[in-house]
This record gives structure tokens, C-alpha cells and sequence, in this order.
């Protein structure tokens, strides 16, 4: 399941999340910490993810939400706070395999350091 909080401003981004929400979302600790910001829980599947990066695509948008989690059911397995700054560290569980996150580092070209 991706969460996304403190999204873009933006209708067609909005749109989009809303009209792929999860039906029942699992209810997580936000990243905000004065007033909570909408947020929005989608499954993660190839169509949802698709139609998603198409529109960042198309909007040209550097950032899509303030805070990003993924889940799959009762297990948090990424978490990044304040995910429009570049220099923000994202979190990953550490019950994902080494070589599923070496891969996923490897894609976007970006290396990790387990803490």
C-alpha cells in the first residue's frame, strides 16, 4: 500500500489518489507534525503505479508528496519524511532482502547504508 501525505496542490494529482483508494486503509502515524495534511492510501499494483508516474511525468512535478510510507498489511516497509528535499533519508525495513533493496539501489543509481 503506498501513503502519501502533504501532496502537490494539484486536481488532477487529487483526482487521481482519490479515484484509486484503498477501501480500507490502514490508519499510520502521519509525517506532519503541527496539523495533519490530507493523505492518501493507494494499493500498489502496475496499473496504479503506472497512471501515477504518467501524470508526475506529464506535470513535471520534482516532488508528489511531503511524506511517503509503504506498507503491506501491518508491516511498514519504507518510510520517508519530508520526501520533496532531495537530501532526506528513506528508511526501508530491514525484513526486505539485501539483494531485492541492492537491486532497487541500482535502478535509480543511488547506493544505501544500513544503520
Amino acid at each position: 500500500m503506498l501513503y502519501l501525505e502533504d501532496i502537490q496542490p494539484l486536481e488532477d494529482l487529487a483526482r487521481l489518489l482519490e479515484g484509486r483508494a484503498a477501501e480500507n486503509p490502514r490508519l499510520i502515524s502521519g509525517g506532519a507534525i503541527l496539523e495533519r495534511p490530507k493523505a492518501y492510501c493507494v494499493p500498489i499494483n502496475r496499473s496504479n503505479m503506472d497512471e501515477l508516474a504518467s501524470l508526475v511525468e506529464q506535470l513535471e512535478l520534482p516532488w508528489i508528496a511531503g511524506h511517503v510510507h509503504v506498507y503491506s498489511g501491518e508491516e511498514v516497509l519504507l518510510i520517508w519524511y519530508d520526501a520533496c528535499w532531495e537530501d532526506h533519508p528513506i528508511s526501508v525495513s530491514k525484513h526486505i532482502p539485501e539483494e531485492r533493496l541492492n537491486a532497487f539501489c541500482s535502478e535509480l543509481g543511488v547506493s544505501y547504508e544500513a544503520v
